[in-house]
């Protein structure tokens, strides 16, 4: 479980088990963001686990190229490596 809590954030990079973690661990991984006035997700962002939420009491700001995964295998999430 990663959890992440701020007033202001920016985020830049991967968020989420080692790309070589066993893919049923990452099934079961859980990333909670909560932001009391603002998130910024950069293009470089990713963010990728089982369980993701997000939570924000302000604006959420999303450049292009950020990639959220959910590595949950369902009929909304296809697509697997």
């Amino acid at each position: 479980m990663i959890g992440i809590r701020a007033n202001h954030l920016e985020i830049s990079g991967r968020i989420g088990l080692p790309e070589k973690a066993d893919y049923e661990l990452k099934e079961q991984s859980v990333v909670l963001v909560k932001i009391d006035k603002s998130v910024v997700f950069q293009g470089s962002s990713l963010i990728e686990a089982g369980h993701i939420m997000i939570q924000n009491n302000g604006t959420i700001e999303t450049k292009p190229g950020f990639n959220l995964t959910s590595t949950i295998k369902n009929t909304c999430n296809t697509d697997h490596k």
